[in-house]
């Protein structure tokens, strides 16, 4: 994590109902239940955080790519990425084509087995070991939208 929930805005009563946006051509919505119910895969990749530590973590979660695929994404696709804190440089990301379809990049729902803390990430956390809470050491997502390979993708 970059930083602690409340030090991002992110409290108690923003999760409060929270849902995952999975846009594209054909757009969903979906509570945490059926994200839960979306297959969901395991992968053991490391876990840093911003002290420096680094260790083996098993990550269980929904490929970012099964989720562009559900919105029509297609293949190459990339993702933007929008997350609950409030404002600042942590709010959006722009998921470059070969992590978004990275078999291996979770939207991780759990972490060693269990659902993180607020802090650690609840409800979820984009992840790609080696990097904290993902590719930019962020949290709480709220929205994945698609990006086709033409729509002037960032650099992967």
């Amino acid at each position: 994590m970059n930083r602690t929930a409340p030090a991002a805005r992110v409290l108690g009563a923003s999760l409060a109902g929270w849902r995952l946006t999975v846009d594209g051509p054909r757009p969903r919505t979906l509570t945490l239940d059926e994200l839960r119910a979306v297959p969901q895969f395991e992968v053991v990749l490391p876990i840093a955080c911003v002290a420096g530590r680094c260790k083996p973590a098993h990550w269980t979660g929904v490929r970012v790519r099964d989720l562009l695929g559900r919105a029509a994404g297609g293949p190459g696709a990339w993702a933007r990425m929008v997350f609950l804190e409030a404002a600042g440089a942590y709010r959006v990301m722009e998921m470059g084509r070969l992590y978004a379809q990275d078999p291996l990049m979770p939207l991780a729902l759990r972490l060693n087995g269990e659902v993180p803390s607020r802090d650690h990430g609840y409800p979820n956390s984009p992840s790609r070991g080696g990097s904290p809470s993902g590719p930019a050491g962020r949290s709480w997502c709220t929205t994945v939208s698609s990006r086709p390979p033409s729509w002037r993708s960032p650099p992967s």
